[in-house]
């Protein structure tokens, strides 16, 4: 018995007085049962796949193959055929089937790869024959099916500011026969969420360039991808994905001056004032209160060395903040407000410019 008809039978033990019987289940028709072998090819559309990104039956110039499966039965043997042809039997070939999958995961088949010529591998096949261990015929469920050309989608999804909506742009094109991508125009874009149960949030199609653009009412931190489904001549596809991001913007005021003194010398207490405000929901600025607010300072003879901080202070309800500092060298002075928060910006600010006397 060859390994193939050893991972078919089904083994069954009772045990009786302390005995056991093993009986091995056949199927009622043992002479047919090659003709009733169950074959495959992938069928996984675009709104609930889960082993695919892109249609498993529309080729590429870099992808023209696809998988023929069988499911194991006794029949099947160590070299297990099947006939693949056009509806009218043109094009005919035979597929080797040899990959028995040993993972715990396997779904019981035995698969093969056809390999089709780029050019011509679109439009109507049939699967309507099996062989096995020198013995041919006809299946009794023949598989019919239909390579398409491949479909690239993009999807991007800027960072847009409250109260604005994010929008979902991109670009659809399709493999031609002579290997390059052209636009699709009408064509039918789903933008959903990710997951094992995608919720589509809006919908569009693309114009004569094969370009698409569509508000998204989704909260910040959705991931996002385009799903584009398949025509009678274009396989599906599902494009990258992307992390929408919708943020509070603010912004700072600022102050800097002697806290007494009329000229700046090294050494002269420093006072920076101003007040902070962050952009809500509806679009309105409010005071952002108790956050750290810093002043830096960044030498005029060095600029190239940056800002380092010389002072900080804490905002109040009103967003106002307060702090001093010392004034050593000739400098530019800005204040910042330093973002924790991934919805909300930083800002600063060029307060100005101080010569030390």
């Amino acid at each position: 018995m060859n390994p193939l008809t050893l991972l078919a039978a089904a083994t069954v033990l009772t045990a009786a007085a302390g005995t056991a019987t093993t009986a091995t289940a056949m199927p009622a028709r043992m002479a047919d049962c090659l003709a009733d072998t169950v074959i495959t090819v992938p069928a996984y559309p675009a709104v609930t796949n889960g082993e695919f990104y892109t249609d498993p039956l529309a080729v590429s110039p870099s992808e023209s193959r696809y998988t023929i499966s069988a499911y194991l039965n006794q029949c099947l043997g160590t070299e297990t055929r099947v006939t693949v042809s056009r509806p009218d039997g043109s094009q005919s070939h035979r597929v080797l089937l040899d990959y028995v999958c040993d993972r715990a995961d396997c779904r019981g088949t035995i698969d093969g790869v056809d390999q089709l010529s780029y050019a011509t591998a679109t439009g109507p096949w049939r699967i309507t024959k099996i062989d096995a261990d020198g013995r041919t015929v006809n299946l009794a469920n023949p598989v019919y099916f239909t390579i398409k050309r491949a479909t690239v989608a993009t999807l991007s999804v800027p960072a847009v500011n409250v109260p604005a909506k994010p929008r979902a742009t991109g670009r659809v094109t399709y493999w031609t026969a002579a290997g390059t991508q052209s636009p699709v125009p009408g064509r039918r874009v789903n933008i959903r969420t990710m997951g094992s149960a995608p919720q589509t949030v809006a919908t569009t199609t693309t114009d004569s360039n094969g370009r698409y653009s569509v508000t998204v009412p989704v909260a910040h931190g959705t991931w996002l991808e385009a799903a584009v489904p398949s025509t009678s001549t274009l396989g599906w596809d599902l494009s990258n994905s992307y992390y929408v991001k919708i943020l509070h913007p603010t912004s700072i005021t600022g102050t800097a001056a002697p806290t007494s003194a009329t000229v700046i010398h090294n050494g002269t207490k420093m006072s920076t004032y101003g007040h902070l405000r962050v952009l809500t929901n509806a679009g309105k600025s409010i005071p952002f209160a108790s956050q750290k607010v810093v002043v830096q300072t960044r030498p005029k003879a060095n600029p190239s060395v940056g800002y380092s901080t010389v002072g900080t202070a804490t905002t109040t309800n009103t967003g106002y903040y307060y702090t001093n500092w010392n004034a050593t060298v000739d400098a530019d002075v800005r204040v910042a407000f330093n973002s924790p928060y991934q919805t909300i910006t930083g800002s600063s600010r060029w307060v100005r410019s101080i010569d030390v006397q």
